[in-house]
């Protein structure tokens, strides 16, 4: 009897003893999965706090970053104030510069890219004559150098027009080489470019009234040209004599409107005129901020580079006379200066030649 009631009491605790190990699984189970939710929990807490501390710091660099914009901007304000009060004292003619300037008249922004050779003054000094005759002009010379040179300064600051030099040289890559004709690399792209970005840098949206001209320093320009161009809406343009093979080449009119052009080399290019002929209102270039001259177009594709960023096609295109048969530009060249004999005279020692700036 004991042994059968023993036998039973093994029988118990063989069925009580798993069901034991089961409710203690089902417990420990329990409480981790409860240890495991708070865990969770905590680690979303602490994931959401650290998002609104990435916002945050995002927000105050956006505050920072406008902040700084703004400070740069009152830098570059003061640096020019102290520049022209430098330059009023040490040119008292560049007084009379800023007094000729019409608050109700919109300023010309005339870019001229340059460069170093026999011929570079007296080109230079050709253009400032015509310039002294424009009211409202600003002349931003932009050298093809490192640095900007005396020569360059002296003819600024003869001309007595308000003036912007500046200078950038030109990427290895886009130099001619020996034997290499004119038309194979365009020239002039990064100074001009260099200009396009002083006039942002400088010039507030909606403050000025303005009309950008690309003015080679070789040209010869009618000084009626810039007057009838001032009152450009969005880009104006009108034919350029002696150019493209050409008497003259440029727009085809009817009553004001463009028809077609009167060009011969690719008439398909979507502005097929010279650089000479055309301007822009400044606000477009403002408002445009990428638009650029690319240095990797095509020969002849140079202005439509950066007219195709800033108009549509030539219906957006102004005329500044009825019937644009008007020439008040020419695309001439100075001659190359012939210095052959120069070493003669440097033999002879009689003179400080160097000294003399031509």
């Amino acid at each position: 009897m004991a042994v059968n009631k023993r036998r039973l009491c093994n029988t118990q605790w063989i069925v009580v003893l798993p069901l034991i190990a089961f409710i203690s699984t089902i417990w420990i189970l329990h409480s981790g999965n409860k240890n495991c939710a708070e865990g969770l929990r905590s680690e979303d807490e602490r994931i959401e706090t650290l998002q609104s501390t990435i916002q945050a710091i995002k927000r105050q660099k956006e505050v920072l970053l406008s902040s700084l914009a703004s400070k740069e901007r009152e830098l570059r304000n003061l640096k020019s104030e102290i520049l022209s009060q430098k330059l009023a004292i040490d040119d008292p003619q560049y007084t009379l510069a800023h007094k000729k300037f019409s608050k109700s008249m919109t300023t010309i922004y005339v870019i001229t890219p340059t460069y170093a050779r026999a011929t570079q003054k007296a080109d230079l000094i050709r253009l400032s004559q015509t310039l002294q005759h424009i009211t409202d002009v600003h002349w931003i010379v932009v050298e093809d150098a490192n640095a900007t040179s005396k020569l360059v300064t002296n003819v600024l600051k003869r001309s007595k027009l308000l003036y912007t030099q500046l200078s950038i040289r030109t990427p290895a890559f886009l130099l001619r080489q020996k034997k290499e004709p004119k038309w194979k690399k365009p020239r002039g792209v990064a100074q001009r470019n260099r200009a396009l970005l002083w006039l942002r840098e400088n010039i507030q949206l909606k403050k000025s009234n303005g009309v950008v001209y690309f003015a080679d320093d070789d040209n010869t320009y009618d000084k009626d040209l810039f007057n009838k161009f001032r009152n450009t809406k969005r880009v104006s343009v009108w034919p350029v004599g002696l150019v493209g093979g050409l008497r003259f080449e440029g727009p085809r009119c009817n009553n004001g409107k463009i028809t077609g052009w009167r060009v011969v080399f690719d008439p398909n290019r979507p502005f097929p005129f010279d650089m000479a002929g055309f301007a822009i209102n400044l606000e477009l270039i403002l408002e445009n901020y990428q638009a650029h001259f690319s240095s990797s177009v095509a020969p002849g594709y140079l202005e439509s580079s950066l007219l195709s960023s800033l108009v549509q096609d030539k219906t957006q295109l102004e005329t500044i006379t009825p019937n644009c048969r008007e020439i008040l530009v020419w695309h001439t060249t100075t001659a190359r200066a012939h210095l052959n004999r120069e070493p003669y005279v440097k033999a002879a020692k009689t003179l400080e030649d160097d000294k003399v700036e031509v």
